[in-house]
């Protein structure tokens, strides 16, 4: 149906524009805070400050004004788009029509959720919704209640041993946190969100080339525009929710907002330090900022039609001398380094600055200045001085770095659908109900060059970032172990083969590795140097050994007889 597929794009286009005026908001809010701060610290209130403080407030009515405007009109799509719902041919439950495609601009079958009404003071836990009338009701919705009922019917039926037990999470709940993952994310709504189905192709013009001037009358000339084409595919990324077993017993706005507030945190962080650090197909997550301007050449996942790869490790990873030098000495190498972060291929000219709050504290040391009242005030808040990007502070992030450039040039695709599987044994000690979660995405930069990574105090740039190993799902590595004569009763024991030199190697005495699973616990082993350390074991004894992470799990298990000296 067109006029659905139109309603559909246009309810993106105002999700987009939506997702960008809360987050702005949320920066209003940090400002007010700040403002706040200067305030407090100040005998006299300048009148720079009190036009700051003007400003903000017009701000903040404006953002206000919009976002509520914004919300009215998408209610009024959604409106019209469940009127389509009910009109649905029995046939053709996805809307497709005669076409048989469907718009991969948002779900086809949305139904209002939300009311132009606002209550300020007014907080959910998940943060999904602006009023109380909101909030309940959308958790009076039947699929809704369907849903959480099956939830308590899994998680408290009583039976110690739980398995198999998945839960397909309805369109509606999945809608709302997309629509609010940036409460538990705070980089997607920066960058470039499109949903697809299965493994797909995004093509993305490139750079928008100069028109050619000439007569009049004259014949006009054919412009070179390049299309580049992308291919993503779909990586889970999840996490699990413990649930106190007296919230299931609770009603379905409790249980729900519960579950809702876990989903938005879990697929949050994980999804911020992809977009920056993430390490690609072969890891089965996105390709990050910081990993694509690190390749040494061409990886295999390039595309035919991608566009020419290029080398960005020398132009775009930057590493700074001026850690000693505070003010301009220090602001204006530091924006010519991030000048190197070409505009060409960004739709919205904004930037925005990645950093941990150390290093935006930092910054804000170096920039600290006195007014013409003497008053010490600080010369950036939430904002690069002069260049004006965003900062964003993310706590994984290095000390002395920020990553960033145009956020709207990553792409990051969004699959449908997701899961909840319940298990009551993990917490069982605990009185709590686990249920996992988990959704798909994927994505990359379209342009390495729209992006910088800087080390401002001369030290390397972090290239990479370790992420939570996946030990579902990896083989346990076996070590190969040789005994030798030590002291006196004493066994010396080589190991070789092991997973990486960074990692720890444990031993326990009389003891065997059976069921042992990867990313367990050592419990009980002592840490040993390889044919060195010598181990107290009479001679034939059994010595377990296991190669331990800098997570602190197990990845490799191996065993040797001890050959103790005489």
């Amino acid at each position: 149906m067109l006029k659905k597929i139109a309603l559909t794009k246009r309810r993106a286009t105002a999700m987009a524009a939506l997702r960008e005026l809360r987050a702005k908001r949320t920066q209003l809010r940090a400002d007010e805070a700040e403002l706040q701060k200067q305030i407090d610290a100040s005998d006299d209130v300048s009148e720079e400050l009190l036009a700051k403080v003007d400003q903000l407030e017009k701000d903040r009515d404006e953002t206000g004004e919009a976002i509520d405007k914004l919300e009215k009109e998408i209610e009024e799509i959604d409106a019209k788009l469940a009127e389509l719902d009910d009109d649905t041919d029995p046939n053709d439950p996805e809307g497709t029509g005669a076409t048989g495609s469907r718009s991969s601009g948002g779900p086809s079958n949305r139904r209002a959720i939300t009311t132009p009404t606002s209550n300020p003071n007014y907080r959910s836990r998940s943060r999904c919704f602006r009023s109380r009338s909101d909030c309940e009701a959308f958790y009076q919705r039947s699929e809704v209640k369907d849903w959480l009922g099956h939830i308590r019917t899994l998680g408290g039926s009583g039976k110690r041993s739980v398995t198999g037990a998945e839960l397909t999470i309805p369109t509606i709940v999945l809608d709302v946190v997309r629509d609010n993952l940036e409460e538990g994310s705070k980089l997607i709504s920066r960058v470039r969100l499109r949903r697809e189905r299965g493994q797909a192709r995004q093509t993305v013009i490139g750079k928008v080339p100069d028109g050619v001037w000439t007569e009049m009358c004259a014949n006009l000339n054919e412009l070179n525009f390049v299309f580049t084409e992308l291919e993503v595919d779909g990586y889970k990324v999840g996490g699990y929710i413990p649930i106190c077993n007296a919230t299931l017993k609770d009603s379905d706005l409790n249980l729900g907002e519960e579950i809702m507030g876990m989903l938005l945190g879990a697929i949050g962080s994980a999804l911020d330090k992809a977009i920056v650090y993430g390490l690609g197909p072969d890891s089965k997550m996105p390709v990050g900022i910081v990993t694509r301007l690190n390749q040494a050449s061409q990886p295999g996942y390039w595309g035919a039609n991608q566009g020419a790869w290029t080398d960005l490790r020398t132009s775009n990873i930057l590493k700074l001398d001026i850690g000693a030098k505070a003010g301009i000495e220090f602001f204006q190498p530091l924006l010519g380094a991030m000048a190197k972060a070409k505009p060409n291929y960004s739709a919205s000219g904004r930037t925005t600055w990645i950093m941990n709050r150390k290093t935006h504290l930092d910054l804000m040391a170096r920039g600290l200045a006195f007014n013409s009242a003497g008053t010490l005030v600080a010369g950036l808040g939430n904002q690069m001085p002069v260049e004006n990007g965003d900062i964003i502070e993310l706590e994984f992030m290095p000390d002395n770095e920020l990553v960033g450039g145009f956020m709207d040039v990553f792409l990051l695709v969004e699959r449908e659908g997701g899961t909840v599987s319940i298990s009551d044994q993990v917490f069982f000690l605990q009185d709590k109900t686990v249920y996992k979660a988990v959704a798909r995405y994927d994505g990359q930069p379209i342009f390495g060059e729209a992006f910088v990574a800087i080390n401002y105090n001369n030290a390397e740039v972090t290239k990479t970032m370790s992420f939570t190993p996946d030990y579902a799902n990896q083989d346990m590595n076996v070590l190969i172990c040789i005994a030798a004569e030590g002291a006196s009763g004493k066994t010396r024991v080589t190991v070789s083969g092991t997973v990486s030199g960074s990692n720890k190697l444990m031993y326990k005495v009389k003891a065997t590795n059976d069921g042992l699973k990867v990313g367990a616990k050592p419990v009980g082993y002592t840490q040993f140097t390889s044919g060195s350390t010598e181990i107290v074991a009479a001679t034939g004894t059994p010595i377990a050994v296991v190669e331990v992470d800098t997570a602190g799990r197990i990845v490799s298990t191996g065993s040797v007889l001890s050959v103790a000296g005489a």
